[in-house]
C-alpha cells in the first residue's frame, strides 16, 4: 500500500498500459483489429475502473490543494514551472513524424499491421521482431481513430502521457528516497516536497526529453516501466527495513513491470530485469537469509517471464529463436566455429558496443555531459551543440551529496542500480544517447536526495535554488529550438491534413524529395509492386513494398546471385511481382559507408566495406548535383 497518490498513479497506469499493450498484441495476432470491437473493449475497461479512477482523482486533487496552500514556495514554484513547461510542449502533439527509425519501425510496423488487418511476424523487417509494447499503443490509437494518419495525434497523446507519468514517477521515487511515504505538504512538513519538486523540474528541461516527445520513439514508455519497477523495488526495501518481510506483493509488481519494460525494448533485459534479479537478492542476502534471497529472485523473475512470454513465443514460432535476432547474434559470438556469417551480421555491426577504454569512456561522458571529455575541435562544437547536452548535465550537480544519503538502503539501491545500468549501457549497447534516457529518471531521484541533503543546511538553500534556476535557464532554451522547429499551428487548427503537414515539415528539413518519392509510389497502379533500395521507411506508403537494406535478407542480392544475365534477373524479379524500383541514393550511400560488410581476403573474415575515398567523394558529388536524376530522365521510356 502507498499513501502517495502520485505513486499510485504512476504504478497503476504503467501496469495498465503494459497489460493493454499485451491485449492488443494477442488479439491483434488473431486478426481482431476491428475499430468497433476495440472501442467496446476500451469503454468496458474504463467502466470497470471508473470507481478507482474517481477515487484517485479525488486523492490527487486533495493533495494538490494541500501542496499549494501549505507547501514551501520553492516547491510550489518548481511544480508550477513543470506544469507550464509541459503545457509548452503541447504543440508537439500535432507534429508529423520525420525520423528514419520511427518511419521504418515504430510507426511503419503498426501501419503495416493495419494494412494487413492483423499482427504477424514480418520477416523482411528485422526490427519488427523486437518486443513492441510502445508500438501497440500507437497501433491502438490508429485503430480507434480510423487510420494511420488520422491516429497520429492520438498516438502522440499516449506518448505525451507516458512522459507526464514518468515525471510523476520521479517525484514519487524522490519522495521515497527523502521522506519515505510521509506527508509531503502541510505545516509539519513544509520542506518535504522541495527536493522532489526541484529534481522533477530540472529533469523536465532535458533536451533529450523534448526530442523523444517530438518523435514517435518508445523510450518514454520504456522509461516509465523501468522507473515503475524501480519504484516497486524501493517500496519493498522500505517495508523490509520496517521489519515487514511477509509482504511480497511489491516484488511481484516489480517483476511484472520489469517484464513489461522488456516488452517495450530488448535493452530492458540489461537495464531493468538483470539488475533487479541481482541487486534485490543481494540486499536480502545481506540480511543473512539465503531463502529470502532466492524467493525474491523467484518472485521477480516469474511474473517478468510471464509478461515477456508472448513476444518470445511469437519469435520462437517464426524463427526458432525466442530472442530473435539477439539470440542468433549471441550464439555466433559464443561459438568458436569459423563459419561464414549470414546477413544478420549487419545487425551485429549496428549493435556493436564500440571501443572499451578509459579514453572512450571520457568521450562518451562528454557527449552526454559536456565538460567531462577533452576539448573538441571548434568546428565540431557547434555541430553537436544541442546533442551535447542531451544527457542532462544539470542532474549531476547534486548527485555527489545524494551519495551521502546512501546509508539508507533505498538510496544505496538506486545508486547501485544506476551504476550497473550505466556500465551495461557503455559495455553492451551502441551508446545512442536516447538509449541513455531510461537511466536518467533514477539519476533525477538521486539528484533529489542530494538536494534534500543540502536543503537541511539553512545557508545552502539559496545556493540550491540558484543552481536549479541556472540549470533551467541554461538548458531550457536548447529544447525550445526543437519545439519551434516541430510545432505546426496550422495542423493544430485543423487547416492542414496530416499528410500535408508532413510534406511541409519535410520541406522545412530539406528532405522534400523523400515525400515526393513516396507520393510517386502511392500513385502507382494498384497491381504495381515496388522494390526499395536503401530505404525501409514505409509509414507514409499506402502499400508496403519489398525492400533491400543492410538489415534484412536482400531480395536483389538473391536474384543477382541466382541469374547469369540481365534478362534472367529481370525474369526473376518479374516472377516475384516486382514492377518498379525505388532507390534512395543518399540513404544507400550512408548505409554502405557505416554498416555494410564485405569479405576481406587478407584478414580471412568479414570487415567494413570501406569504400575508396575517391569513389566516396565522386558519389557525393553526383548526389549533390542530382546527376542520378538526370540519368533517370534520359532513360528510354520503353526500357
Amino acid at each position: 500500500a502507498t499513501n502517495l497518490p502520485l505513486e499510485r498513479l504512476a504504478l497503476s497506469t504503467a501496469l495498465g498500459l503494459g497489460a493493454l499493450s499485451l491485449l492488443v498484441f494477442m488479439l491483434g495476432s488473431l486478426g481482431m483489429l476491428v475499430p468497433a470491437a476495440w472501442w467496446a473493449i476500451v469503454l468496458i475497461l474504463l467502466a470497470l475502473g471508473a470507481r478507482r479512477l474517481l477515487q484517485l482523482a479525488q486523492d490527487l486533487s486533495r493533495d494538490a490543494r494541500a501542496f499549494v496552500s501549505g507547501g514551501h514556495p520553492v516547491a510550489v514554484a518548481a511544480l508550477v514551472f513543470t506544469l507550464i513547461w509541459c503545457a509548452f510542449h503541447l504543440p508537439l502533439l500535432w507534429s508529423p513524424p520525420v525520423e528514419y527509425d520511427t518511419l521504418e519501425y515504430h510507426l511503419g510496423v503498426p501501419a503495416q499491421y493495419l494494412r494487413a488487418g492483423r499482427i504477424s511476424f514480418l520477416s523482411e523487417n528485422i526490427y519488427a521482431a523486437f518486443p513492441e509494447a510502445g508500438e501497440m499503443q500507437y497501433l491502438l490509437a490508429m485503430i480507434l481513430c480510423g487510420g494511420r494518419l488520422e491516429g497520429l495525434p492520438a498516438a502522440h497523446v499516449v506518448l505525451f502521457g507516458a512522459w507526464l507519468l514518468t515525471l510523476c514517477g520521479i517525484f514519487a521515487l524522490a519522495a521515497r528516497l527523502t521522506r519515505g511515504t510521509g506527508e509531503l505538504s502541510g505545516p509539519a512538513s513544509k520542506n518535504a516536497a522541495v527536493a522532489p519538486a526541484l529534481a522533477t523540474a530540472i529533469f523536465s528541461v532535458s533536451p533529450l526529453v523534448t526530442q523523444l516527445t517530438a518523435e514517435f520513439y518508445v523510450e518514454h514508455f520504456q522509461a516509465l516501466f523501468h522507473l515503475a519497477a524501480l519504484l516497486a523495488a524501493t517500496a519493498f526495501l522500505a517495508e523490509r527495513r520496517a521489519h515487514n518481510r511477509q509482504n511480497y506483493g511489491w516484488l511481484m509488481l516489480c517483476g511484472a513491470l520489469a517484464g513489461i519494460a522488456c516488452g517495450a525494448k530488448y535493452t530492458a533485459l540489461l537495464f531493468t530485469l538483470a539488475p533487479l534479479l541481482v541487486l534485490i537478492p543481494l540486499f536480502c542476502l545481506a540480511g543473512g537469509c539465503l531463502y529470502e534471497s532466492l524467493r525474491a529472485a523467484f518472485l521477480i523473475g516469474t511474473p517478468a517471464l510471464l509478461l515477456f512470454l508472448p513476444w518470445t513465443v511469437r519469435n520462437f514460432c517464426a524463427t526458432d529463436d525466442p530472442l530473435f535476432p539477439l539470440g542468433v547474434v549471441l550464439k555466433r559470438r559464443l561459438s568458436t566455429a569459423e563459419s561464414e556469417p549470414d546477413r544478420i551480421a549487419h545487425f551485429e555491426v549496428a549493435a556493436r558496443a564500440g571501443e572499451c577504454s578509459f579514453n572512450a569512456l571520457l568521450q562518451t561522458l562528454g557527449r552526454l555531459w559536456p565538460g567531462i571529455a577533452p576539448a573538441r575541435p571548434a568546428e565540431a562544437a557547434m555541430d553537436s551543440y544541442i546533442a551535447g547536452a542531451e544527457g542532462s548535465p544539470q542532474l549531476l550537480a547534486f548527485v555527489l551529496p545524494g551519495m551521502l544519503r546512501a546509508t539508507r538502503p533505498e538510496v544505496l539501491f538506486v545508486l547501485l542500480f544506476f551504476l550497473v545500468d550505466f556500465a551495461a549501457w557503455f559495455l553492451f549497447t551502441y551508446r545512442l544517447n536516447r538509449f541513455m534516457y531510461t537511466l536518467l529518471p533514477p539519476l533525477a531521484a538521486l539528484c533529489a536526495a542530494g538536494i534534500d541533503k543540502l536543503w537541511t543546511l539553512q545557508p545552502l538553500r539559496k545556493v540550491v535554488a540558484a543552481i536549479c534556476l541556472g540549470a533551467v535557464v541554461a538548458i531550457g532554451p536548447l529544447s525550445s529550438m526543437r519545439l519551434w522547429l516541430y510545432s505546426n499551428f496550422d495542423a493544430m487548427a485543423g487547416l492542414q491534413s496530416p499528410d500535408d503537414a508532413a510534406r511541409e515539415q519535410f520541406r522545412l528539413l530539406n528532405s522534400g524529395t523523400l515525400m515526393e518519392s513516396w507520393d510517386a509510389l502511392n500513385a502507382l497502379p494498384p497491381e504495381s509492386h515496388a522494390l526499395c533500395f536503401g530505404d525501409a521507411q514505409t509509414f507514409y506508403l499506402e502499400k508496403t513494398p519489398l525492400y533491400s537494406v543492410v538489415f534484412n535478407a536482400s531480395l536483389l542480392e538473391e536474384v543477382l546471385h541466382s541469374s547469369l544475365t540481365a534478362d534472367g534477373a529481370a525474369d526473376l524479379l518479374a516472377s516475384r511481382g516486382i514492377t518498379h524500383f525505388y532507390i534512395n541514393y543518399s540513404e544507400w550511400y550512408r548505409l554502405d559507408t557505416s554498416y555494410a560488410l564485405a569479405w576481406n581476403p587478407s584478414l580471412d573474415r568479414w570487415d567494413y566495406a570501406r569504400i575508396e575515398i575517391a569513389a566516396r567523394r565522386r558519389t557525393r558529388e553526383l548526389l549533390c548535383r542530382q546527376q542520378f536524376a538526370a540519368y533517370r530522365q534520359a532513360w528510354p521510356a520503353d526500357a
